[in-house]
């Protein structure tokens, strides 16, 4: 049976807190390991955007867009940090 991402995801989460490249390349060579960064990333998102919505909460914003803001402002985070890697590899290439 094959290994994959989803098999090791905390070890490899907490292997890439620790910046071990070990875990940067296994995150590379084993199956869905895209998928893995992929939610990673979606997580780090909401729980950013979960943190700056309290001020929605605050304002008493009604409950189905402050969800909704939440979902949108972790897309958007995901997308952020896909433009920055990809111009930082597409500048470095220059």
């Amino acid at each position: 049976m094959t290994q994959t991402a989803f098999d090791r995801f905390w070890e490899l989460i907490f292997g890439a807190i620790a910046l071990n490249p070990q875990a940067f390349e296994a995150i590379q060579i084993f199956p869905q390991g895209f998928r893995v960064a992929l939610y990673t990333t979606l997580s780090a998102g909401f729980s950013q955007a979960f943190g700056q919505g309290i001020v929605l909460f605050v304002n008493r914003v009604k409950p189905i867009r402050f969800l909704l803001s939440l979902a949108i402002a972790s897309v958007l985070f995901v997308f952020s940090v896909l433009f920055w890697g990809l111009s930082t590899w597409f500048v470095s290439w220059l």
